[in-house]
Formats: C-alpha cells, sequence, structure tokens
C-alpha cells in the first residue's frame, strides 16, 4: 500500500468535514466583514451581531474614530477571516482545505485603544503576522464604514 492509498484511506473527524468559510450577511459588520469567516462554533451569526451592537452601544456618543476603530475591533474579533492554505505539492486532495482563523492583527486592537482611550488586555496576545488588518482603505488608517 503506498503513502496515497493509505491518506486517502482515512477517515476524517466530523469537525473537520463541518469547518466551512461563510460570506458574512449581517448589519452590524456590514462595510467590514468583507470576507469570508469562520464561523463561532455554537453561535449563530445573528447571536455575534447582538452581541457586537450591545457592545457597540457603549460608545455611542464617543467621536467618530472611537466608534470606528471599536466596530473594527469587535467585528474582527467575533467575525474570524478565514485563512485557507494550498496543499503542498504531492499531497493529495482528501476533500479538506486547510483552514484556520485569523485573528485581528494587534494594529487593529491599538488603534482601537488609541481612539478610545481603553486599555484591552487582548492586544498583547495578538501579533502583526498572519493576522486580519481589515485591509485599510484610506489615508486616516481606518476602513470606511457605516456606523
Amino acid at each position: 500500500m503506498c503513502i496515497r492509498d493509505s491518506i486517502s484511506a482515512l477517515q476524517l473527524p466530523p469537525q473537520a468535514a463541518g469547518l466551512q468559510c461563510l460570506p458574512y450577511h449581517g448589519t452590524v459588520c456590514s462595510g467590514v466583514v468583507d470576507y469570508e469567516y469562520l464561523p463561532t462554533p455554537g453561535q449563530t451569526a445573528e447571536e455575534q451581531d447582538r452581541s457586537i451592537s450591545d457592545s457597540l452601544s457603549k460608545f455611542e456618543g464617543k467621536i467618530y474614530e472611537c466608534r470606528i476603530a471599536a466596530k473594527r475591533y469587535f467585528c474582527a474579533s467575533a467575525f474570524s477571516k478565514c485563512r485557507q492554505m494550498k496543499l503542498p505539492a504531492g499531497v493529495p486532495n482528501v476533500g479538506v482545505v486547510p483552514t484556520f482563523p485569523t485573528l485581528p492583527c494587534k494594529s487593529v486592537c491599538k488603534q482601537y485603544e488609541a481612539a478610545c482611550g481603553v486599555t484591552e488586555e487582548s492586544c498583547n496576545m495578538l501579533s502583526n503576522q498572519k493576522c486580519n488588518d481589515l485591509e485599510k482603505e484610506d489615508t486616516s488608517g481606518y476602513k470606511r464604514a457605516e456606523l
């Protein structure tokens, strides 16, 4: 039996078969989450939207930069961008593409802290490598989004 046959004969765990990236169709993070995300097990997109909306309500009345930075950070945290890896040459495709969640970049978190005058402990655990920077689109450093 060659390696290819033994890999093809592998049984995939049920959770591997259930991993799939989904497009975002919600409203709270529209304009920010414009990528496919990896769903959080046990939570629907609607529940995550409600949670983000509740969190953002604490920033009503704050300056625009704070509200945008908070929205970007909360949305990037809740809707983890899918990072799919290509299979190396010679590795047979068994029907599952290696898929990983992508955390928000440390810079997104630091922008939130600076704009809102808050301390976010999770910033210390984030990195600026292989992360979701939300592809900044304008010169202010913030991706434009509807509030």
